[in-house]
């Protein structure tokens, strides 16, 4: 590759740069393109291209702060670049970029979200598009590695959750190993291939054993089809908004669910229920041996369930992770399919068995690779297991062959019954042995919380003594001392809990993990706040955690409270408190009564309860799941955004799935983001002509600055100076830095007075942009102001050491003398 060099000895490659750097210094184009975005401290940042070496040059005048920089550069471009200096700086292989090794590495930064990600000049001027390609390779890695790091980091909800349903979580799916040895199941998720097989499922239901995810239940409902599992895994509340129509099921049908599942999820269930994962979230001898699950997502966790008890056909039908043709993103019958018109939020695709470049979203395209993993892996132990896909256009799985409906494999009707009959022998549950088990489930709680609050107590004694330290020297030795012993006591007496507390709130921990120079020494304060902030992060966990135990006792109790029929008054305000009305469904099953059989007063009681569950199930416009698919229609936020990556992504195919969208958005606003969408798909498409038509067209504040830089580009592409001026000018409205290019061409116009001018408004607030003097020096020269010329090339002499500007400052002062 060809190199280039400008008078200010910067060199740099040109089929990567371009002219990038041919008429200013290189640290002065970064600090107007960059500004402050590297000033962040405690800060890694992941920058994709070097920009020739002279981006990582730059980066080392940036170090301190406890900043990380880690430039990923393509292995070809390495070869010829010169490695940075500062210890700051690192530049790594593109090709082998590993975001797990890299949060290992830095879990200082990874851990507390203190890392984001960059694009070089390069990749903003998209000088070669193959070269750019690595933007789009990295976002696209960055968003998938973000989204399952956010899982990781949001761990409270879950703990919360699991010591939540402690009475819930009683059968575990161990229970259950095996017994669908050698059977075929249909495993139904929700997306859009869902709507064409629910006809055959009909017909065929008889000889199907069928295990669907929960959100699915009011469809399935509503076509009378009963499946003989369940599988629900979120404790979110849009996730019972989802899947609140599995409560009303009767019969065999058995629920499978993590052990953090929805609270009233799982309470309002009447049937079977068997739980994945482990009882509580600490050691202890009275854990049950159960099957650690996986996801991201329902259909991820049913899969590995259906595979553990033993199915050897898997049919998938309706696990799509991808969007439909014509922009679906779930079944039909979903309340996404009826209100979110505007479905695509991602820039990912993802090839589908028909051959299409499916769109996609993050948790979509991981669950996918996640499905192929685990299928590789499971084929490898079970050479027997097959798992098909019925679904043309869902997601193209490896090692997951397309198969017809008529070539699924039916059980017969008695393997069926047979099947049903097991799974019932290992699940249900008789008043003594639940009450037996709540009991013993109260005690561990209980002995669990003693526990917290010693470290609670022992974290307080620990903030009053480091909030103290340096005050007074005289007893400085006795409070080290009391904090050495308190950090003792608490690492060896209680390791287990320390470890429990950093994992239910990892977030908390921020402020004692933050990262440290290598090079220098703690001062009194650092080292004061450093252990105050350990101090107190065990101490606000510990009485987080403390309060959730307390909830989970309560509930172990209410529900002991349940099995005595005399109080049901009692576990009636509980059940309403935390949104389980319909667990009196349970209650009557349980107890094997009718409300009639009830006196008066529990009898209302019943009925109250069953009103509030029915008005629950049916009022869809208050549930938050249509709450939030409302402000997601109302905002075009995440519709924008993604118009704008898909067009820096060159993604053609994108923008013409996502424009119908928008083209019915109802608004002013979507109109807009619309015509700019025209424009961008244009442009692409080499239509410059109709791209500018289309970029007309916008005129609202914050979509126009994107639009008129089009039209910038595309006039000075065409040398259509009368077009690209007007739009120069306004764009210098919202960015100051379009004001350099259009005095440029002022100046390239011979109208060197009015670039003067433009320099000067710009040096009143950029005094130190070196280069931009020695364009007013220039332009003042060629309009024949001599002393405005001279003035500026002896500013520049007087105020800075760079060589490359010193020379142009000196050749312009001899050509003024030779005048």
């Amino acid at each position: 590759m060809p190199w280039q060099e400008n008078r200010f000895g910067d060199r740099w490659l040109t089929e990567i740069n371009g002219p990038a750097f041919a008429q200013q210094p290189a640290n002065v184009i970064f600090e107007r393109t960059f500004g402050d975005t590297f000033d962040q401290p405690d800060m890694l940042y992941l920058i994709c291209g070097s920009d020739s070496g002279l981006l990582s040059r730059h980066l080392e005048q940036k170090c301190g702060e406890r900043k990380k920089f880690i430039i990923l550069e393509r292995e070809d471009v390495l070869e010829q670049i010169e490695s940075p200096k500062a210890k700051c700086v690192e530049v790594r292989p593109f090709e082998t970029l590993d975001m797990k090794a890299l949060a290992e590495a830095y879990p200082e930064y990874i851990d507390h979200n203190r890392y984001m990600v960059v694009r070089s000049l390069a990749i903003l001027d998209n000088v070669n598009p193959d070269y750019a390609a690595m933007w789009p390779e990295l976002l696209e890695t960055y968003k998938i590695f973000q989204f399952s790091q956010a899982s990781l980091l949001g761990t409270r909800r879950f703990i919360d959750a699991q010591l939540f349903n402690v009475p819930f979580n009683e059968k575990p799916v161990a229970d259950l190993k095996d017994v669908l040895q050698g059977r075929s199941v249909l495993l139904l998720g929700g997306g859009p291939t869902l709507d064409n097989g629910i006809e055959w499922i009909k017909q065929n239901r008889d000889q199907l054993i069928i295990a669907a995810v929960a959100r699915i239940g009011r469809r399935l409902k509503e076509e009378g089809i009963t499946p003989d599992f369940f599988a629900a895994v979120d404790p979110n509340d849009v996730s019972y908004d989802n899947s609140k129509w599995i409560t009303p099921f009767e019969g065999e049908t058995c629920l499978l669910h993590t052990n953090y599942t929805n609270s009233a999820l799982l309470g309002e269930w009447r049937n079977l229920d068997a739980f994945s994962e482990y009882r509580y979230p600490w050691h202890t001898e009275a854990e049950v041996r159960n099957l650690p699950t996986v996801g991201p997502t329902v259909t991820n966790t049913l899969l590995q369930l259906v595979t553990y008890m033993g199915a050897e056909n898997i049919y998938l039908l309706g696990v799509d992770f991808c969007f439909g043709p014509r922009g679906e993103t779930h079944e039909s019958g979903s309340l996404e399919a009826k209100m979110a018109k505007n479905a695509h939020e991602s820039d990912l695709r993802i090839e589908t068995y028909s051959g299409r470049q499916a769109l996609t979203n993050t948790p979509f395209y991981q669950a996918a690779q996640a499905m192929e993993s685990f299928v590789q892996e499971i084929r490898h132990e079970r050479p027997n297991l097959h798992v098909y896909q019925l679904g043309h256009e869902s997601a193209r799985l490896k090692g997951v062959p397309l198969a017809r409906f008529e070539k699924v494999q039916l059980n017969s009707r008695e393997t069926i019954k047979k099947v049903r009959t097991a799974i019932a022998g290992h699940l249900q549950k008789d008043p003594p042995t639940r009450k037996r088990y709540l009991q013993e489930a109260l005690g561990e709680v209980q002995t669990e919380l003693k526990k917290i609050r010693s470290v609670q107590k022992l974290a307080k004694e620990g903030m009053e003594k480091a909030s103290r330290l340096f005050e007074d020297y005289e007893q400085l030795d006795r409070l080290t001392q009391g904090i050495v012993r308190i950090k003792k006591k608490l690492e060896s007496r209680h390791k287990d809990e320390l470890e429990l507390l950093f994992q239910y709130a990892v977030g908390s921990y921020k402020e004692f993990m933050r990262p440290q120079d290598e090079e220098q020494e703690q001062s009194h304060d650092e080292i004061k706040t450093s252990l105050t902030n350990y101090f107190e992060a065990f101490h606000k966990n510990a009485t987080d955690l403390r309060h959730a135990l307390e909830r989970s006792i309560k509930h172990i109790q209410n529900e002991i409270d349940a099995l005595d029929p005399a109080k049901l008054q009692k576990c009636t305000r509980f059940w309403i408190e935390n949104g389980m009305e319909g667990r009196i469904y349970w209650w009557l099953k349980f107890h094997a009564l009718s409300p009639a059989e009830l006196n008066d007063k529990d009898r209302k009681l019943v009925e109250k309860l069953q009103s509030l569950h029915e008005d629950k199930l049916h009022n869809d416009l208050e549930s938050k799941l249509v709450n939030r698919l409302q402000s997601q229609a109302q905002k075009l936020e995440h519709q924008l955004k993604l118009l704008n990556e898909l067009f820096e992504a060159r993604d053609k195919h994108g923008i013409e799935i996502l424009l119908p969208a928008l083209k019915d958005g109802g608004t002013q606003r979507a109109e807009q983001i619309h015509a700019l969408g025209c424009g961008y798909l244009a442009e692409l498409s080499g239509k410059e002509a109709e791209a500018l038509q289309a970029y007309l067209q916008v005129n609202e504040t914050d979509i126009l600055p994107k639009a008129l830089n089009r039209i910038a580009q595309i006039a000075l592409r065409q040398g259509n100076l009368e077009l690209a001026m007007p739009a120069l000018e306004m764009l210098i409205q919202y960015d100051e830095r379009y004001l350099i290019l259009y005095a440029d061409l002022l100046a390239a116009q011979g109208d060197f007075a009015g670039a003067v001018q433009l320099y000067d408004h710009y040096l009143s607030k950029h005094m130190d942009d070196y280069s931009v003097w020695l364009k007013a020096g220039e332009a003042a020269f060629k309009g024949g102001d001599m002393i405005a010329a001279q003035q500026c090339a002896l500013h520049v002499l007087e105020k800075t050491a760079d060589a490359g500007l010193r020379q142009q400052a000196e050749e312009l002062l001899n050509r003024l003398d030779q005048e």
